[in-house]
């Protein structure tokens, strides 16, 4: 177990239940905007347009609605 693993787990034994609950629920809000910033990467590396999405609007369209158009986003 590495350095922050150990001293998260120090602190949070420390906690009441109700508060250990916050924290998972923090940390799994956490991962999942970890994995939804390494899926946006990823796409961009494979497609280095997808940075310029935001920066377009046609008609009615929004920039949000060309890109989810465009590239699914």
């Amino acid at each position: 177990m590495g350095l922050y693993e150990t001293k998260i787990q120090e602190k949070i034994l420390d906690l009441p239940d109700d508060i250990k609950k916050e924290v998972l629920d923090y940390v799994e809000y956490l991962s999942q905007r970890y994995k939804k910033k390494i899926k946006v990467k990823k796409n961009i590396e494979e497609n280095p347009f997808l940075e310029l999405s935001g920066f377009v609007e046609i008609g009615n369209m929004t920039s949000q609605d060309i890109d989810k158009e465009v590239y699914g986003l």
